[in-house]
């Protein structure tokens, strides 16, 4: 996520989902997996926040360099079987927009923001 590789991200994701079972489909659920993930790797030179109010709504995960030089906005959304899984990310791409998430970021004059959304279906994901 640091170098702003999504395709790098997308794959290295797709792989980690190989682990978990099929029948986790609730997006509650691949948050949680998400937090874990970005807390166990991130520790130490960055402040991650899950499910916090900024801007119009509440962001689902949003990590911070404690030197304040970057700042990560990240939107799950759940992709059902009939839902195209590249839609769902862009939706959350705008979400994260139209709500302005990234308000509490520049508050804190965060220098570089960068947003990403990623959908889920089953062991699959989308980066955008």
């Amino acid at each position: 996520m640091l170098t702003e590789d999504k395709e790098n991200i997308e794959k290295i994701l797709n792989q980690a989902l190989q682990s978990m079972s099929f029948m986790d489909e609730h997006e509650n659920f691949y948050h949680g997996y998400m937090l874990g993930l970005f807390v166990n790797f991130m520790y130490g030179d960055y402040i991650v926040k899950s499910n916090r109010e900024a801007g119009e709504g509440r962001f689902d995960l949003m990590i911070e360099s404690v030197d304040r030089k970057l700042g990560i906005i990240v939107e799950f959304k759940l992709a059902r079987e009939e839902e195209d899984i590249t839609q769902k990310a862009e939706e959350g791409k705008k979400q994260i927009i139209e709500r302005e998430y990234y308000r509490e970021l520049e508050l804190d004059q965060v220098e570089k923001i960068l947003t990403y959304s990623i959908a889920f279906k089953g062991k699959e994901c989308k980066v955008i």
